[in-house]
C-alpha cells in the first residue's frame, strides 16, 4: 500500500502516530481502550475490525457488551454477531462500489456513528458494515466484516484521508 508501518502495543504511547489499526482485538483491556480514547480524542485515528473489544484480560466479556470500552470512540456497540455459512461470500456498499466479504458480519447498534458501507445481501442485510465516528479531534472507524484486498484497500483509501496521509504510488 506504500505506507510504513509500526507494530505498537495499544497501551503504549501513540502520540507519534496519525493512525492506529486494530484489526481484530478480541480482548482489550480497559487500559488499552482508554489509550485508544485518548488517542482519537488527540486528534488521531483508529481503524478497529470485527470482532474486537470482545474480552477484558480475564476473559470476561466487557460491561456493556460487545465493543463497550470504545463505544464512544466508535459511535456503536455490536449487538450481535452474524456469521456466514462456510464459503459464502456478501457484498458491502462503499462509496458507490461494492465490496466482497466474507466470513463475518456483526449487527451495530449506532451511537453517533456515521454509516459509511452497508451490507447488500447475508444475515446483516441492509445494515451498517463500515461505520465513521468522530470523537474530539479525532475519528474512529469500524469494518463489522472480512474485506478481501481489494475492497480493504478502498476503505484505507478513506482511512488514509481521515489521518491524512498519503500513501506512496509503488509498483
Amino acid at each position: 500500500d506504500g505506507v510504513t508501518v509500526d507494530f505498537a502495543h495499544p497501551e503504549g504511547d501513540l502520540s507519534g502516530y496519525r493512525l492506529v489499526v486494530a484489526p481484530a482485538s478480541y480482548l482489550l483491556t480497559p487500559a488499552a481502550a482508554e489509550n485508544l480514547r485518548r488517542f482519537v480524542a488527540a486528534g488521531g485515528t483508529l481503524l478497529v475490525s470485527y470482532f474486537s473489544a470482545i474480552v477484558d484480560e480475564n476473559d470476561a466479556v466487557h460491561p456493556g457488551g460487545y465493543v463497550a470500552p470504545l463505544r464512544d470512540v466508535l459511535g456503536l456497540t455490536v449487538e450481535e454477531f452474524l456469521p456466514l455459512r462456510e464459503n459464502a461470500t456478501a457484498s458491502v456498499a462503499f462509496h458507490g462500489a461494492e465490496l466482497a466479504a466474507d466470513v463475518w458480519q456483526e449487527h451495530l447498534a449506532l451511537a453517533g456513528a456515521d454509516v459509511m458501507g452497508t451490507y447488500l445481501e447475508g444475515p446483516g442485510a441492509g445494515m451498517p458494515a463500515i461505520t465513521r465516528n468522530r470523537h474530539g479531534a479525532g475519528v474512529g472507524w469500524y469494518v463489522s466484516t472480512r474485506l478481501d484486498a481489494s475492497g480493504l484497500t478502498r476503505v484505507m483509501a478513506a482511512v488514509y484521508a481521515d489521518a491524512g496521509i498519503e500513501a506512496a504510488n509503488l509498483p
